[in-house]
């Protein structure tokens, strides 16, 4: 434990230990959080600074809300940069009787027509880790743990573990309950882009999600 805490001060001191991380992405009309066309809303995070997401409904059948995963979604993955887009969506059931739905079904698509390719729960926890500073990240943030007190082992197999438990699987959505996780893609190799998501059969059109921040 105590060498765990040493190696953690050491990545954490050297020069190279500051990293950035994954591309985090806005929906395209942040700028106007109140506004809404048809079905469709911009909400900002009462909790996290400039953090939104999209909020969909249809009818009194579910509700969802797409947006960029906050700290208390992801915060066992370590930052680095690693080329993936991260998303947490939320199924809520509002009627009463089960629904189902299959993310295997979602795409993500740029400007240009090009379609990047939806990542697994190990294929994306793989990117992470072996993208430059990966395993420097994970060192600061074992060290966080253990200077917060956390329980348990805060290691690469412990955020595994949780990137698998909280990945998004297709299933039955109970009536008037919810199903929500993780959704990994592929990044595009340029820093600014749009990204259109399409969640396939539970909405008809797909939401845009930009790289840049916007303005207040």
């Amino acid at each position: 434990m105590v060498r765990q805490i040493v190696l953690a001060l050491i990545y954490l001191m050297s020069p190279t230990a500051c990293v950035l991380a994954q591309d985090i992405i806005y929906p395209v009309g942040s700028n106007s959080p109140t506004s809404s066309l048809s079905a469709v809303h911009v909400e900002k995070d009462r909790k996290y600074a400039d953090h939104y997401a999209f909020v969909a409904g249809k009818d009194s059948q579910y509700k969802l809300r797409l947006g960029y995963p906050t700290e208390d979604e992801a915060g066992f993955l370590p930052n680095n940069g690693a080329p993936i887009i991260v998303l947490w969506l939320t199924v809520e059931n509002l009627s009463r009787s089960p629904m189902s739905f299959d993310p295997s079904k979602f795409t993500a698509t740029d400007d240009q027509g090009h379609t990047y390719a939806q990542l697994s729960a190990n294929e994306a926890f793989d990117r992470i880790i072996n993208a430059p500073g990966g395993a420097k990240a994970m060192a600061a943030r074992n060290l966080r743990g253990l200077t917060l007190g956390k329980a348990g082992k805060a290691g690469e197999d412990q955020a595994r573990d949780e990137t698998m438990r909280f990945v998004l699987e297709s299933g039955e959505v109970p009536a008037q309950g919810l199903k929500e996780g993780l959704i990994f893609f592929e990044a595009p190799e340029k820093k600014k882009f749009t990204l259109n998501i399409s969640l396939g059969d539970l909405w008809s059109k797909s939401f845009p999600f930009t790289t840049v921040k916007p303005k207040k």
